[in-house]
């Protein structure tokens, strides 16, 4: 497993991330989807490129069973190459849970904060992980493949 310590970012890094619109489809700070904040999050603080998956994203649109099964199988599919850890430490991704599917990835910031790009808000949000805990289902880190890449 990679040394978690080698990606640490400084203390307030999430800040430039909040209040970023929300959008389902966008990739950077002009908007931004969950997965694609994962992604930029990891590139802009540790240096490291997450596979995107933003072709494969299903049409935005209303709520629609589809998309919802689309996001829960690329989630699914984004774990095999990540690895299960007990506990969160900075940029570890949080993996949760909207209803009975996995459709939402946070990012874990300090102190028990986890940033994520909150469709219902409409924006990149910092949220209590207790306020959370109810969906949260793990938290991940990138395998040392992807890290190595």
């Amino acid at each position: 497993m990679s040394d978690f310590y080698k990606y640490s970012p400084p203390l307030g890094w999430q800040a430039p991330y909040v209040g970023i619109p929300y959008n389902f489809h966008g990739v950077d700070h002009s908007g931004i989807g969950c997965w694609a904040l994962a992604c930029l999050v990891w590139k802009e603080q540790a240096d490291v490129i997450l596979p995107s998956f933003a072709e494969s994203l299903p049409p935005k649109g209303e709520f629609s069973t589809e998309r919802v099964r689309a996001v829960n199988q690329l989630i699914r599919d984004e774990i095999e190459i990540m690895t299960e850890i007990t506990k969160p430490c900075p940029l570890a991704l949080v993996q949760m849970r909207k209803g009975r599917f996995l459709t939402h990835i946070g990012i874990y910031a300090f102190g028990g904060w986890i940033l994520h790009a909150d469709e219902d808000a409409g924006a990149v949000v910092q949220d209590q992980m207790d306020d959370l805990k109810s969906s949260i289902t793990g938290y991940y880190w990138p395998s040392d493949a992807v890290l190595s890449a």
